[in-house]
């Protein structure tokens, strides 16, 4: 009996030691993942900008950005990947990479995403997809033009009108299909 309780407490507290060590690597993870997203909305004379991102778990794959397309020009996303934790997180480093090579220097949405949407579908082969919504802000005209890819409608508000509008659109999620 005492050489199996001792046998027992080796083994707890080698579960111990791995169990700390996944959650010190989760927490790397999370740090990492919370690097990627802008740490402040840019400033756009005239506009307000403001996004956070909480994850349900340590790490997740909810993101939003703030692109530079060209001067002037931001691009801004909003996404979500299927699934939660780590395949979540990783497919979510990888889109946010893609949408953002994609969109750099392209100040036409729907040809942002179309070509992100090509490099996703190479890329996955997990069955996981992603909803997104990007708009292109022209700070210089005063237009938003944007693309939904399934993605839940974001809210504009209007001063000038002193009420929201639903930025709605139809498309289909990234990574479902080319």
């Amino acid at each position: 009996m005492v050489v199996d309780l001792k046998k027992h407490m080796k083994d707890l507290e080698r579960a111990t030691a791995e169990k700390e060590g996944l959650l010190k690597e989760l927490e790397i993870a999370r740090d990492i993942q919370q690097r990627l997203l802008p740490q402040s909305a840019p400033e756009i004379e005239g506009v307000d900008i403001a996004a956070a991102n909480i994850p349900a778990r340590e790490v997740g794959g909810d993101f939003f950005d703030f692109i530079p397309v060209a001067k002037g020009i931001w691009g801004l996303a909003i996404a979500d990947v299927s699934g939660k934790g780590m395949p979540a997180a990783m497919f979510m480093g990888l889109t946010r990479t893609i949408i953002r090579a994609s969109a750099t220097g392209n100040s036409s949405a729907h040809s942002a995403i179309r070509q992100a949407n090509d490099l996703i579908c190479r890329d996955s082969t997990s069955g996981m997809f992603v909803t997104l919504f990007y708009a292109v802000f022209d700070s210089a005209e005063s237009t938003l033009h944007y693309v939904s890819a399934g993605h839940n409608p974001p809210i504009l508000y209007r001063t000038s009108e002193d009420r929201m509008h639903f930025l709605k659109a139809k498309g289909v999620a990234l990574g479902v299909r080319e």
